[in-house]
């Protein structure tokens, strides 16, 4: 026996010589399906009841009806495989075997002037009825195969042939037939067109500069979606938030990364892992404060995070459903810690205090991921009922009007940007489940005598910066 080979890694599938002959398969099968079409369509065009009863086995009046029907189904397929070919200009994207598809396309060119040569010389041997029925729909057709016809012959135009205008087109074409989702396999094809039209637009000469222009930045938004969809398809969820809400990306590149992932979390073929929506969750709740800092925003996030957990808990598969649950349990104190947030003094502490026990959930077999959200939110809490209480405590203070009928309290929390760096601090540290039960701790014990030692403490990089581990510390339950 000989020596069992080994399947290759996927870093070799997605070299260009593999996606090459990825890209030759796709044409092939399209070109084919071109071919068994025109191979119907020379049945047809015999034009004679006889050759055509093994075809078409309805009798008496609906035979006719029967042929055209299957004569214009045929047309349909034809113009759209032919219109895909030429889209997905494959002459430009393939290399290793661009003579093959060239000599495909010329034989389906071919096998197109048969037909209508064959159609042209049967004329003239049909029944009365063929005539009336099926000759008659067939000559006011001929002009797609025609079209056809032009379209392959045009697919067989490599870039450098065409004219300006020609060129900018194909490029734009081809950036727009990216497939864009989530698979591994479509984002290495849509990089490798990516690259070939960065190709041909750099080593070419014609294009106008707005062209040129034009198609650099459609190069490049295509890039960065790719890249999301790279995120998305590896689950890396934190690299994913991070980009999408940068400065540096525009809100169709946000849309349509969000696009993908709604495709990736409701396919049916291959459904997402619920540890990786789990997963997804967590990095969405720990980022929520650092990004959505507008309380209409935050809510808005939170209730659709909220609705897209309770759909996923009437599917979720066993294993992952208890995690899920505490998850969604997680979200909803969130919620409602948001909505009572604008309160202050003893209304504050008490709704505080009432949350906290809320959050004496029990994690016993809970991921390390979800104890650290889970630990963090009990520090965010926590931290609003001492300032809640430092606040309780300190005299009001005159405003100067008369009998102190106005008086002046202390900036709103929510507004005080210690306080806000102070919250991110807890989100973005990286510390392990004990470090954060430690610092849990010293709160409970009074270690913190102000808000301002708090702060500092909280913001002095005590705790590792996030951003700086996001790929190391990815949040995969």
């Amino acid at each position: 026996m000989g020596t069992m080979l080994h399947p290759l890694p996927d870093f070799y599938l997605n070299m260009p010589i593999f996606l090459d002959g990825v890209l030759y398969d796709e044409s092939y099968a399209l070109i084919d399906s071109i071919m068994k079409s025109l191979d119907l369509l020379m049945e047809i065009v015999t034009f004679q009841d006889g050759i055509l009863a093994e075809t078409i086995t309805v009798s008496g009046e609906k035979r006719f009806d029967a042929i055209v029907e299957m004569m214009d189904s045929q047309f349909d397929a034809i113009e759209k495989s032919s219109n895909l070919i030429l889209q997905q200009a494959y002459i430009d994207v393939l290399v290793c075997n661009r003579t093959l598809f060239i000599e495909h396309c010329l034989g389906a060119v071919s096998r197109i002037n048969i037909v209508l040569a064959r159609a042209s010389d049967q004329i003239q041997h049909a029944s009365y009825d063929m005539l009336r029925r099926v000759v008659f729909p067939w000559t006011r057709n001929e002009s797609r195969m025609i079209a056809v016809k032009s379209v392959l012959q045009h697919a067989c135009c490599e870039f450098y042939q065409l004219s300006s205008e020609m060129k900018y087109r194909r490029a734009d074409q081809l950036l727009r037939s990216l497939m864009l989702n989530g698979d591994p396999q479509s984002i290495a094809l849509d990089q490798y067109r990516i690259r070939r039209v960065s190709e041909l637009v750099c080593h070419d000469h014609v294009l106008s500069p707005e062209q040129r222009s034009y198609l650099a930045q459609k190069v490049l938004e295509s890039v960065k979606v790719t890249t999301l969809a790279t995120c998305i398809s590896r689950c890396e969820f934190y690299s994913l938030y991070l980009i999408v809400l940068s400065d540096d990306i525009a809100p169709a590149t946000q849309i349509a990364a969000h696009d993908i992932l709604q495709r990736k979390w409701q396919s049916k073929t291959v459904p997402m892992a619920t540890r990786d929506k789990i997963g997804y969750y967590l990095v969405f709740f720990e980022l929520l404060d650092l990004f959505y800092v507008e309380g209409g925003k935050k809510k808005h996030a939170l209730e659709n995070m909220l609705s897209k957990i309770e759909y996923d808990l009437d599917g979720s598969d066993v294993q992952g459903s208890g995690d899920l649950r505490v998850v969604y349990a997680l979200m909803q104190i969130r919620l409602e810690f948001f909505y009572y947030n604008v309160l202050d003094g003893a209304e504050k502490i008490d709704v505080c205090e009432k949350l906290l026990k809320k959050l004496s959930i029990q994690t016993h077999n809970a991921s390390e991921a979800i104890v650290r959200c889970l630990l963090k939110m009990r520090l965010v809490v926590y931290m609003d009922m001492l300032v809640a209480r430092w606040s309780n405590e300190l005299p009001q203070r005159s405003s100067g009007f008369v009998l102190g009928l106005f008086t002046q309290s202390e900036p709103s929390r929510e507004r005080a940007r210690e306080y806000q760096h102070a919250v991110e601090s807890i989100w973005r540290s990286a510390s392990s489940r004990d470090d954060l039960q430690l610092l849990f701790d010293k709160m409970q014990n009074g270690i913190f005598p102000d808000k301002s030692s708090l702060f500092s403490y909280l913001t002095s990089g005590q705790t590792v910066d996030l951003d700086a581990q996001m790929d190391t510390n990815q949040t995969r339950i």
